[in-house]
């Protein structure tokens, strides 16, 4: 059975910064793959707590906007290839609708994830 998605994903490295909600410890890692709706982040420190709220800092490639955004995270397992590594769900939480539409823009010849 497929899942339902509401946004496609596409692959994207890039530099993330993160900071969960009521602490003050700011981390960065690399983002998996992104959609409009939401984003996958790695970590090596372990999963991040499910349910919890983070703050989200990043850069799409090619922009002078920093996109800033809350987020909830969904889901979380090892990675498939590097079982040091945590694959981490993100949703985000009422963005701005700017930052949805340059990420769809972005997005536009990029490659989705099947």
């Amino acid at each position: 059975m497929g899942e339902n998605r509401r946004f496609h994903r596409f692959l994207l490295s890039i530099d993330i910064g993160y900071c969960k909600e009521h602490t003050k410890k700011e981390d960065t890692s690399k983002t998996k793959n992104v959609s409009a709706g939401g984003v996958c982040i790695t970590t090596t420190a372990g999963p991040l707590e499910r349910d919890a709220i983070y703050t989200l800092t990043f850069e799409l490639p090619d922009s002078q906007e920093v996109v800033t955004v809350k987020a909830r995270v969904v889901w979380t397992k090892n990675d498939d290839h590097d079982r040091a590594l945590f694959d981490n769900g993100l949703e985000f939480i009422n963005m701005q609708e700017k930052y949805r539409e340059a990420i769809e823009k972005y997005s536009i010849g990029s490659v989705i994830e099947k």
